[in-house]
């Protein structure tokens, strides 16, 4: 099964910190992972992904239909086959460095 962009970021979290990447039980990952975000994002653009991530994921968030990142994350887990984790990787690493 593909990790999904919310446990992407988890792991781009934890890297970022050297820490060990966290895993989660699948019968409890979506609250698990929500939770961790919310515990280990420190910045402010850290924070404000999360949140992104963790709305988009319930669906229907403004900002998550046609061309958002939500949508772009979501093509690419359906879509990209191997590829899948490092362009989401990849992408999410340029969205905390952006400086917006």
């Amino acid at each position: 099964m593909k990790p999904t962009p919310l446990v992407i970021l988890a792991r781009i979290l934890a890297r970022r910190r050297g820490e060990e990447a966290p895993s989660f039980h699948p019968e409890e990952e979506a609250r698990a992972v929500r939770a961790h975000l919310r515990a280990k994002a420190r910045t402010s653009r850290e924070r404000e992904v999360a949140e992104y991530l963790i709305r988009a994921a319930w669906g229907g968030a403004a900002g998550t239909g046609a061309g958002s990142l939500k949508s772009l994350l979501w093509t690419l887990r359906d879509h990209a086959g191997p590829l899948y984790e490092p362009l989401a990787e990849r992408l999410l690493i340029r969205i905390l460095e952006d400086p917006l």
